[in-house]
């Protein structure tokens, strides 16, 4: 809202002014493209909330992929499909690697559901837990695929 006023409140960004907008139980002051919460107003906490076919689908994804790297553990054949190639056949410590992945994968979309159900203010705690648990997915995956060109090379005689 441009205002020409006097309030105290009321910061001032070049030629425009701006006033602080109340919006139920906080203030937020609109400064050009940056909103700055009002300190002198208290915030409630409004708890996150996710709907339902997102959680639907990110706990049956996650019912997915653990029996798919479950299965493949009990085959000791986890199959990784490709693109553009026949993908990879992992065995052994590199299998292994790649389901610690899954399992990685599946706790990240797992913390998204429970933290729905969680009406504690700790979104922060979840968004922090989602990054670590991506991070890790990534490199047990990454590092099952170089365990996985280092053994074939073992195998076939060639030093790296």
């Amino acid at each position: 809202m441009l205002t020409g006023g006097n309030d105290a409140r009321t910061r001032r960004t070049g030629k425009r002014q701006w006033q602080s907008l109340p919006l139920g139980r906080e203030s937020i002051i609109l400064t050009g493209m940056e909103q700055v919460k009002d300190a002198a107003t208290p915030t409630a906490h409004v708890p996150n909330h996710i709907d339902g076919s997102t959680r639907l689908f990110y706990g049956l994804a996650s019912i997915a992929i653990l029996a798919y790297g479950g299965y493949g553990l009990l085959m000791d054949d986890v199959y990784i499909p490709a693109k553009r190639s026949a993908g990879f056949h992992l065995h052994g410590a590199p299998a292994w690697l790649a389901v610690a992945a899954m399992v990685a994968m599946a706790a990240n979309m797992l913390s998204v559901v429970v933290d729905h159900f969680d009406r504690r203010n700790n979104e922060g705690t979840y968004r922090t837990f989602a990054r670590l648990s991506s991070w890790a997915g990534w490199l047990l995956f990454l590092s099952s695929l170089g365990l996985n060109v280092w053994l074939h090379f073992q195998e076939v005689g060639l030093r790296i």
